[in-house]
């Protein structure tokens, strides 16, 4: 009799377990919040500062819950949750159950789950080409801080460094001698599916749901919690002054300039392109418009390869997802009535010539993607542009094909070189209703039963 009470707990505990996993497949971060729509999930008790800085007011335990069957309460579950951390990217969920019956014979599991992400990679590529059809290549003294994966083939030249999993779903073309700095590396690995579209992030736009929306070009500088926004259709482009939306997301049925920094959690949804600039965006005025250097967090300790555990960990998180291209931005600054850039027939002013050489590198801090089969990455015309240095990107970049962000002509450098590395808190975390893969569910790594519960 005892040893079927127990086995009644453990299928009670599991039906714990399934209905707080089947919340996660309805939202990837519910860790975060918690709380359930049919209110059955209650937390007790949350996290605080003391056990981990990144934890703060995450629910950690719930009261119990009344489990039912054929409309008989038989039995209860109580569940604890730990997030997932550097160190231990896994939801992990310990479930209790115990029967009516005898409450003083409780079974508890303890199950760790991870879902594949399109940012737990600092570069993921479906193609290692250009929308054009040119064939790209890490190159000589090009570092990737970061893992590294494409759904087509792998190809490398000269001597760049990997410094974490390299991964690739068709072939390696090598034509030099490239440095991996973990051993087994690379491997050949299956592809991850593009969503089809972006209706579950544009939902999360649309004011009714608690975001911001808004139709045509659109200029955005971020400061802190702040975003000073002017919009081409909005009141003659005047600059409005918002805070971070409800739903932590913005739609955009247009192209995005945006620069600054970001104190928060913030997602942008493009229908256009968007061009990261170095200088204040909403000013047109080019000579007046303050010097940003680019995207940067208002923490800036953030987790990565060469320092796991900063004290005070950042918790900003920025996510740029485009329909079409996003550039770094080369192009000139727009005067009233002229479009956003002048194009290279009008009056063309090079904004990166105007900085002084000890500013001519630009700093990205962001989870990039381009959904679109032809989205990509790179400068928007390194041709014109001397050698400016690197881009210093920390995040992670998701697009279908590649985009260059430099070339060269004998020893001459033009545009600039890259310096990727990975923001390991996206091994397990993503920003606000970021799109994921559609071939990608909760896995299981590991399942035992604790005793004593």
């Amino acid at each position: 009799s005892r040893t079927k009470i127990g086995e009644d707990a453990i299928h009670i505990a599991e039906a714990g377990y399934n209905y707080y996993l089947w919340h996660l497949n309805d939202d990837t971060q519910f860790y975060r919040i918690g709380l359930d729509k049919d209110g059955k999930l209650v937390p007790e008790t949350y996290y605080t500062e003391a056990e981990n800085d990144l934890w703060v007011d995450f629910p950690k335990e719930y009261e119990p819950v009344e489990y039912a069957s054929a409309g008989k309460v038989v039995g209860y579950y109580r569940l604890h949750i730990v997030p997932p951390s550097i160190g231990e990217p896994v939801v992990t969920i310990r479930s209790t159950g115990w029967t009516t019956e005898k409450a003083d014979n409780k079974k508890t599991i303890e199950v760790k789950v991870h879902k594949k992400l399109f940012t737990n990679y600092v570069c993921f590529a479906g193609d290692m080409s250009t929308p054009s059809g040119t064939l790209l290549y890490w190159g000589d003294g090009e570092e990737v801080r970061g893992p590294f994966h494409t759904n087509g083939n792998l190809r490398t030249l000269g001597r760049p460094i990997f410094h974490d999993d390299v991964c690739y779903a068709k072939d390696w073309n090598n034509g030099g001698s490239p440095v991996f700095k973990k051993p087994g590396q690379p491997q050949k690995v299956e592809s991850l599916i593009f969503p089809e579209s972006n209706k579950s992030l544009a939902y999360w736009g649309e004011e009714v749901n608690g975001g911001y929306k808004y139709e045509g070009r659109t200029c955005i500088l971020l400061e802190n919690s702040a975003l000073h926004i002017r919009n081409v259709k909005i009141e003659k482009n005047a600059i409005k002054l918002h805070p971070l939306p409800q739903s932590s997301v913005i739609y955009i049925k247009g192209d995005l300039y945006i620069s600054g920094v970001l104190d928060g959690r913030l997602t942008i949804l493009v229908e256009g392109n968007i061009y990261i600039t170095r200088r204040d965006p909403t000013d047109y005025n080019y000579n007046n418009a303050k010097y940003t250097g680019g995207i940067e967090y208002a923490n800036t300790n953030i987790p990565t390869l060469t320092e796991e555990n900063p004290i005070d960990p950042s918790d900003d998180m920025l996510g740029l997802v485009s329909n079409g291209n996003i550039y770094v931005h080369s192009y000139g600054w727009p005067k009233w009535g002229k479009a956003w850039p002048w194009s290279k027939e009008g009056e063309y002013i090079d904004t990166s010539y105007r900085d002084s050489s000890s500013t001519k590198n630009i700093t990205i801090h962001a989870a990039l993607f381009g959904y679109s089969t032809k989205s990509c990455y790179g400068v928007q015309d390194y041709n014109n542009l001397g050698n400016m240095g690197r881009i210093y990107f920390t995040g992670s970049q998701v697009f279908s094909k590649m985009g260059a962000t430099y070339t060269t002509s004998g020893s001459r450098i033009y545009g600039y070189k890259e310096d990727n590395t990975f923001d390991l808190r996206m091994r397990y975390d993503a920003p606000p209703h970021f799109l994921e893969p559609k071939n990608s569910g909760w896995e299981v790594k590991s399942w035992r039963q604790i005793t004593p519960p």
